[in-house]
């Protein structure tokens, strides 16, 4: 499955975006920290069941999160490999 992962925010020049999906349901019980390659994407909020909240390195995805990301202009070709890739458990 292809994602789309348009940003809906750029600061600066375009060199970072704000990025939102909802993580696929392979993604479930990974900790949420797992989204996140240091200097490309950080991970900085999840819905989920309707409420938002800045989770802590402990937390681990559910099915239907969706999720806010900072990511760098090479960001969204990073997490879109990252998210359409089905990780063995």
């Amino acid at each position: 499955m292809r994602r789309h992962l348009s940003p809906e925010l750029t600061f600066g020049y375009g060199e970072t975006m704000l990025v939102r999906s909802e993580l696929p349901a392979w993604f479930a019980g990974r900790p949420l920290t797992d989204l996140e390659v240091d200097t490309e994407v950080r991970l900085v909020e999840v819905t989920r069941e309707g409420r938002s909240f800045i989770p802590t390195a402990a937390v681990a995805a559910k099915p239907g999160d969706r999720v806010s990301l900072v990511v760098s202009a090479a960001g969204p070709r990073r997490m879109r490999a990252l998210l359409e890739k089905e990780w063995s458990r």
